[in-house]
């Protein structure tokens, strides 16, 4: 059974392995070591509005977004830094039922917008088309309003 909580500061060290996983395989191919991304992911939850979310089964997590809410001229926003989905979960629908969680939780605090920034050269960025985001054409910068 899948699961979507919310991730609190102190649970963020439970993500490490995960971001490894899915960074240091095709298509990225990243080479992060455990030190560096348990850093990385810190910097996130240390953020003073820092927003995350993850899927757990039987205990295990499978997939992370992690974001923070940003005070926007209009109203504030929810900017998504990161997704990691575990490659055994890639292509069943966990990174949309990650973002489609975090539009909500951004229309229950009444956020106008949700960013994603993303490279256009990455498969990520095909994924989150499917998903009603819209260019800046003057940017890789997408966001959908909620």
């Amino acid at each position: 059974m899948m699961d979507i909580r919310k991730i609190e500061k102190e649970d963020i060290d439970k993500c490490v392995d995960l971001c490894i996983e899915s960074c240091n395989r095709p298509p990225w191919n990243h080479q992060w070591g455990y030190d560096t991304a348990l850093k990385y992911l810190r910097e996130f939850a240390e953020q003073t509005r820092f927003v995350g979310f993850a899927i757990y089964e039987q205990n295990k997590i499978t997939g992370i977004l992690l974001a923070h809410s940003k005070t926007w001229w209009a109203n504030d926003l929810l900017y998504i830094d990161e997704i990691f989905i575990s490659p055994d979960k890639q292509k069943i629908g966990y990174g949309k039922q990650l973002l489609e969680h975090a539009e909500q939780y951004a229309h229950e605090q009444k956020f106008d917008v949700v960013c994603l920034v993303t490279t256009g050269y990455m498969l990520a960025n095909e994924f989150k088309n499917d998903l009603n985001y819209h260019h800046a054409e003057h940017y890789r910068f997408m966001f959908k309003t909620v």
